[in-house]
């Protein structure tokens, strides 16, 4: 059974793009860390939308393997 896919996954990868542009010259590692301030700092309310997009990702992923 594969990795179940994370709701701070599915933040990061819609959110690391616009970092890399708002800090172009920083370096991944750095740029990371900012992903993931940005996440704690988010409620809990701001962050299901983002559970619910990890739930949909994983049926998805589910049923195309069928």
């Amino acid at each position: 059974m594969k990795k179940k896919i994370s709701p701070y996954r599915v933040y990061k990868k819609e959110n690391a793009p616009a970092i890399k542009l708002e800090f172009p010259n920083m370096r991944s590692q750095e740029r990371q860390m900012i992903v993931k301030e940005r996440w704690r700092q988010l409620t809990d309310e701001q962050k299901v939308i983002y559970v619910v997009k990890a739930r949909v990702e994983e049926e998805r992923l589910h049923y195309q393997n069928i």
